[in-house]
């Protein structure tokens, strides 16, 4: 029930694509790297706007522990 209610407030507040945007800047991607950006530079030397589609899969599959 407080997940819930938690949930409720974040969508009244942000779209959807706002809170995935945030969560994917503070995700931990290993590696001492914190959020998309970061874990892009570490990985491929590239900014986020330039991985591949294969690269994208790669970055969501080194989520640690996303229920978090």
């Amino acid at each position: 029930m407080k997940e819930w209610k938690l949930t409720n407030a974040l969508e009244k507040r942000y779209s959807k694509e706002e809170i995935l945007e945030l969560y994917l800047n503070v995700i931990y991607l290993s590696e001492n790297s914190y959020g998309i950006g970061a874990a892009a530079d570490v990985y491929f030397g590239k900014a986020p706007s330039e991985l591949t589609l294969t690269e994208c899969a790669s970055l969501a599959a080194i989520v640690q522990n996303p229920y978090r």
